[in-house]
């Protein structure tokens, strides 16, 4: 199962766009193998070519598939520095890690690891981000460097994943010190109590001095 999932996937372009309704090209790739879905149009950057390919590797005719597909322009991406607020937003939606940019400053796109999916334009509050017709992300350039991109993605959910396990562990600790002050505080307040107590009981034990006598 899992040599079919890559062969699929090795079908794909690996743009990671989200456009066939699945998360990224290898959800897509392990939806087909598990015939979770038996629709190999669905992959909108890859048009014809992961249809063909994806055909092949399953052994099915390209009927109806070829005549479902829907089309996309190859497109590049660019931020207008005009209304960029530095957000960041843009930055963690890119599936390839292709925007660079620090917190409330000028974000930019490069060019040569952007494969025009599009992910980041939704996460803009400003609408900042916007495309212009470009062969640079045509069908065939696209699948000359999926497997860069196919790369680029993995080292990307690497890093998501680490910084996860960051958050996470920070969090612990965080919440770890909290409960030892509060159990710390917790006993500090019961001995005093005590201290108290027993200064009251002892209060009471002592002789009293009557003056009338």
């Amino acid at each position: 199962m899992n040599d079919l999932i890559e062969q699929l996937n090795a079908c794909l372009p690996q743009t990671q766009c989200t456009l066939c309704g699945y998360p990224d090209c290898k959800s897509y790739a392990t939806a087909l193998a598990t015939q979770e879905t038996d629709d190999l149009s669905l992959c909108v950057p890859g048009a014809e070519r992961a249809v063909h390919s994806l055909c092949a590797t399953l052994n099915q005719s390209t009927e109806p598939h070829l005549s479902n597909l829907q089309y996309k322009d190859p497109v590049d991406l660019y931020i207008d520095p005009n209304q960029c607020i530095g957000c960041m937003k843009c930055v963690q939606a890119c599936p390839t890690d292709a925007i660079i940019g620090l917190p409330k400053r000028l974000h930019a796109i490069i060019e040569s690891e952007c494969t025009g999916c599009e992910r980041c334009i939704p996460k803009c509050p400003v609408d900042c981000i916007h495309t212009r017709s470009s062969e640079h992300n045509s069908t065939s350039a696209l699948y000359r460097r999926a497997s860069y991109h196919q790369d680029r993605y993995e080292q990307h959910q690497h890093r998501i994943q680490a910084q996860q396990q960051q958050f996470m562990r920070s969090h612990q600790a965080a919440k770890a010190g909290f409960d030892t002050n509060s159990a710390q505080d917790s006993l500090s307040a019961r001995k005093k109590r005590i201290e108290a107590a027993l200064k009251r009981n002892t209060s009471k034990s002592k002789p009293h001095h009557d003056p009338s006598h």
